[in-house]
């Protein structure tokens, strides 16, 4: 993203066009999360993957729902990481209800 390898450096540079929250996810490294003035880390929650497609739609989804349901975004991170794994864990991007 903006020709920059670095997931910190790509959230400095986001950040100073907007300040809305950032999340970015990182595969296997999971996630670093923009909330007001403070960057975290936040590890994969997968543990077996067998096919990444549709990782990063899940995530977003489950991010965003949570976020419409009031949640925090670190909360919404975390639930956004939990789908993801499942997701990863199985060929396909769709899993069962």
């Amino acid at each position: 993203m903006y020709d920059m390898s670095d997931p910190d450096e790509q959230i400095h540079f986001t950040a100073g066009l907007t300040g809305a929250e950032i999340a970015l996810t990182c595969d296997e490294d999971g996630c670093r999360l923009r909330a007001g003035e403070r960057t975290i880390s936040l590890p994969s929650q997968a543990t077996k993957v067998v096919d990444t497609s549709g990782a990063g739609d899940s995530f977003n989804g489950a991010y965003l729902a949570a976020r419409l349901k009031g949640r925090e975004p670190l909360e919404a991170a975390k639930e956004g990481l939990a789908l993801a794994a499942k997701v990863v864990a199985q060929p396909g991007a769709i899993i069962a209800r």
